[in-house]
């Protein structure tokens, strides 16, 4: 435990770094004039509160502390001030905070309705999101122990995600003050408020789809007619399972209730999205061992965000799992796009964070038609085509031709494939807009015909100094 030195003329000092009070009261929001960081800083009594912010820091920020996303999690730390021998010592909460007062900077549930939210910056925030509770997943029911929606913050220009984590390692003593956003059917029946695995799984997959499609995935009818002004009672009773998933495929059919954006949106979705989420909504209700791990969630964003191509000033989905023509980069069970700016990350390939760049460990530019790939590893790789093997150096580049397979220094292979399925089928071909409150072109072709992109293609900016840029 850390101390805290409280002076007579309101200057507090902490680690050797000293604070003012903005509000002239020591609790409150503290500034340091000389690095321009901002804290806040309470007095706390609960010793339950002060046992289970110092359990906190030391079994999960002693373990998880330098992993990449715990950086999204804002998390406090119990300060013990000194004091004499005639009065009994205080303890202060101390907790460091980002700067809030930028207008990009939005709670997570208002967030869903502002525009300018692109599309990019809403995977970016459910990939963040996903990763953040990935690091933190394995405490729920020791260290968290409830999960508070309100808590959450989104930049809308860039997807970081902030958890302001205090209030998760408290129990849940008064359901009615949390925020009614993401929790799952059970956790309204059941007496123990307590979160559980299978609830933070549910909620991420909640948070998904309303980043991803902006609308609610539950609805019904006859909550319609018995509470026509969705008061919170009829929002309690849709959460607590008395109607289902809004997309569901049974009968061959979703709620007429939906309006034609949401199916549009979800239609745009690439294929294995959507039975993750279709998994979570439905099997899921009523076995929740069955929703998708929150793991198994990473890797998910991740071909999502692999998904997404750029192209004319518009965002694209190219789904792997239907018939095109365009060639993939195929890594273990990762599909990406030979596409301009598309790149390769660390996790990709299996390797750590500081041995790339950035996070990259190659990039696709396109020159006069052709497509090529930037080594931008630092090792030499292996490349074999046609029965011919030859090297690529680092910062050297390759044209990507189908049937090419490249060997990284750690064994892991790139496969140049083409993106023909066994089983084609009619696709959506769609349009993206880069705000998510935006017209969405949604036109069925009998197949996915990519020529005209490709010309695009040719146009696109090749600059890959930061390719599609890093996950914050």
């Amino acid at each position: 435990m850390q101390t805290i030195d409280i002076s007579d003329s309101g200057r507090i000092i902490i680690e050797e770094r000293i604070y003012y009070p903005e509000n002239n009261d020591v609790d409150g929001m503290l500034h340091n004039s000389t690095t321009n960081e901002k804290a806040i800083l309470k007095q706390c009594t609960d010793q339950k509160i002060i046992d289970a912010i110092e359990a906190f820091e030391y079994d999960v920020w002693a373990v998880e502390g330098n992993k990449r996303s715990f950086k999204n999690i804002i998390y406090p730390r119990i300060m013990k001030q000194s004091s004499t021998l005639d009065e009994n010592a205080k303890y202060y909460i101390f907790t460091e905070i980002p700067n809030f007062s930028g207008p990009s900077i939005h709670k997570l549930s208002s967030s869903l309705s502002i525009n300018g939210f692109s599309i990019y910056s809403r995977i970016m925030a459910a990939t963040n999101l996903t990763e953040a509770l990935n690091v933190i997943h394995g405490y729920i029911g020791k260290n968290i122990l409830s999960i508070h929606p309100e808590g959450i913050y989104v930049n809308i220009e860039n997807g970081d995600v902030y958890i302001w984590i205090e209030q998760w390692l408290s129990e849940c003593v008064d359901p009615s003050a949390v925020s009614d956003f993401g929790f799952s059917p059970e956790w309204y029946t059941r007496n123990e408020k307590n979160v559980t695995e299978a609830d933070l799984r549910f909620f991420l997959a909640y948070v998904i789809f309303r980043l991803l499609c902006n609308d609610d995935p539950f609805d019904g009818s006859e909550t319609l007619l018995q509470f026509p002004l969705l008061t919170d009672e009829a929002m309690r009773l849709m959460r607590a399972d008395k109607y289902g998933f809004v997309l569901s495929k049974n009968n061959n059919c979703v709620s007429e209730y939906i309006g034609q954006g949401l199916w549009n949106k979800w239609r745009n979705l690439p294929t294995f999205l959507r039975n993750e989420i279709e998994k979570s909504f439905t099997t899921g209700i009523e076995n929740p061992d069955e929703r998708t791990e929150i793991s198994q969630w990473v890797k998910v964003m991740q071909k999502l965000r692999d998904c997404l191509v750029y192209v004319n000033g518009q965002f694209r989905f190219c789904d792997p799992d239907v018939s095109n023509k365009v060639l993939f980069m195929v890594i273990d069970d990762y599909k990406i796009p030979v596409w301009p700016k598309k790149a390769i990350y660390w996790y990709h390939v299996d390797i750590p964070i500081n041995e790339s760049k950035n996070g990259i460990i190659a990039g696709v530019t396109s020159k006069e038609g052709h497509y090529y790939l930037n080594n931008l590893s630092g090792n030499v790789w292996g490349a074999t085509l046609n029965n011919t093997s030859f090297w690529i150096y680092p910062e050297r580049e390759i044209e990507i031709v189908e049937g090419m397979t490249i060997q990284l220094e750690n064994g892991k292979i790139i496969k140049i494939e083409n993106g023909l399925v066994d089983d084609p089928k009619r696709t959506v071909n769609v349009t993206m807009q880069d705000t998510m409150n935006g017209p969405v072109c949604d036109s069925i072709t009998d197949s996915y015909d990519v020529d005209e992109q490709q010309d695009m293609m040719k146009e696109a900016d090749a600059d890959i100094s930061d390719p599609e840029g890093k996950v914050d």
